[in-house]
């Protein structure tokens, strides 16, 4: 899947945010004229976070194995933040394609909640030291 360098930078710009700085970028002029009129529902984090869990048990494989393994998503998500959000996104697009919400958003959100950390059996930094 390809995207644009504007879409990579306002993807990594969101990827820097939290929930609330997203939510106000989103709302804000600078995304609606890089993204166009988005039509963000109010209840969109969950509404992703949803989606999420409805994935297709061969997308959820899909993740598994490219983000999971290939990528090494619980040790290399800082390095490769970008080349992880691509690939989330490519898998995805199978099942929400139809999705209101721009496909890089709901892979953002999917890391952000906590769904991939699940999804690729990462251990908190918490257990790391038990």
């Amino acid at each position: 899947m390809e995207f644009s360098e504007e879409e990579k930078d306002l993807a990594l710009k969101w990827f820097s945010m939290n929930r609330e700085e997203i939510e106000a970028h989103l709302y804000g002029q600078d995304a609606l004229a890089v993204s166009g009129k988005l039509g963000i529902p109010d209840d969109w984090w969950e509404k992703i976070v949803a989606m999420g869990e409805k994935l297709s048990s061969a997308t959820k494989a899909e993740l598994q194995q490219k983000v999971c393994v290939e990528l090494d998503y619980c040790n290399s998500l800082t390095e490769n933040r970008w080349a992880i959000i691509q690939v989330i996104a490519g898998c995805i697009i199978v099942d929400l394609g139809s999705a209101s919400l721009p496909i890089l958003l709901i892979a953002i959100v999917l890391i952000k909640c906590g769904y991939m950390d699940k999804l690729c059996n990462c251990k908190s930094k918490d257990d790391a030291s038990i």
